[in-house]
């Protein structure tokens, strides 16, 4: 069984999973091995529709296909060596039309030891 609770943090309000269910993913995430890859053969990872007509590979579970399913109707594209791992082309495509490259530099830190009880 599946259900969730509001629960209220200062002002705002988050879903709180109070019961669920594990599903059988082909790897564990970040697990960079052949098992991990979703499609048989290599998809072009700027491409948002190459993938789409990729077989996929035997490793490839129902949950992961869910997942898949789940960001791709968002908009995102998968990338065929990670089950887990999906791109935002659209939003890439912006950025670098903004001047926007990626690169960054940490200027300050406002995050701070938390207290102990």
């Amino acid at each position: 069984m599946i259900s969730q609770e509001v629960r209220i943090i200062g002002d705002y309000s988050y879903l709180h999973a109070t019961a669920f269910e594990e599903q059988e993913m082909p790897t564990a995430i970040h697990e960079l091995s052949p098992r991990a890859v979703i499609f048989r053969r290599p998809v072009s990872s700027t491409s948002p529709t190459e993938w789409r007509n990729a077989p996929l590979a035997d490793t490839v579970t129902p949950a992961a296909i869910l997942l898949q399913t789940y960001f791709a109707d968002a908009g995102f594209t998968p990338l065929s060596s990670e089950w887990w791992h999906f791109t935002d082309l659209e939003s890439a495509d912006t950025a670098r039309a903004l001047g926007i490259t990626g690169e960054y530099a940490i200027q300050n830190i406002y995050s701070v030891t938390p207290l102990r009880a």
